[in-house]
């Protein structure tokens, strides 16, 4: 895990965690405070086990000292449950959801929510300012058709916005077609 200066996002050192010091980019005051696991040296022996409440415990064995964490949920895991792929440590639950490290690293990588996005465009421009329907109803339905089967989530959700923003932009793009119609081909 890598911990950054909350103003600059500036990397701190390991020798800034846990001490009060000055950012070295932006000379902000820091606190910082990690558990020893997040900078200790990673050769532990498997058995060792927590002494005080000073040392950072495994998210699978509560009595177990942490050593790392997770590179991809962020859990802290002791040696027995630290998985390393590649340069990446990762827990049980994490390497089970990618079977390989590429598929792992890029769970979290392009889940943005489209669905979202083309529900925004298709509602909230027909509501604040109509003629700009006249661009966000067509994006609202390209984005629709072409990422409809993108996934949306790690965890399971439904898909319920992106039919909703199929039937508001094709609703828009009638009623614009049937307003130009009486605007420029006014019927005798």
């Amino acid at each position: 895990m890598i911990i950054t200066c909350p103003i600059c996002r500036e990397f701190l050192q390991p020798e800034q965690y846990n001490t009060d010091s000055l950012c070295t980019s932006c000379s902000a005051p820091l606190h910082c405070t990690a558990y020893p696991a997040l900078v200790r040296d990673r050769e532990v022996v498997h058995s060792e086990r927590i002494n005080g409440g000073d040392q950072a415990s495994c998210f699978y064995h509560p009595a177990k000292q942490a050593v790392v964490d997770c590179a991809h949920c962020g859990r802290f895991l002791c040696a027995l449950c630290d998985l390393e792929v590649g340069e990446a440590h990762l827990c049980p639950a994490c390497l089970g959801r990618g079977k390989d490290q590429q598929s792992v690293m890029q769970q979290n990588r392009g889940l943005f929510r489209y669905d979202m996005l083309a529900l925004a465009l298709a509602f909230w421009p027909f509501l604040l300012f109509m003629p700009s329907t006249v661009f966000t109803a067509p994006l609202a339905l390209y984005i629709t058709l072409k990422h409809y089967k993108t996934p949306i989530s790690i965890t399971p959700a439904t898909r319920w916005r992106f039919p909703m923003a199929a039937v508001l932009a094709v609703g828009q793009l009638i009623g614009l077609g049937v307003l130009a119609y009486f605007l420029f081909f006014q019927p005798t």
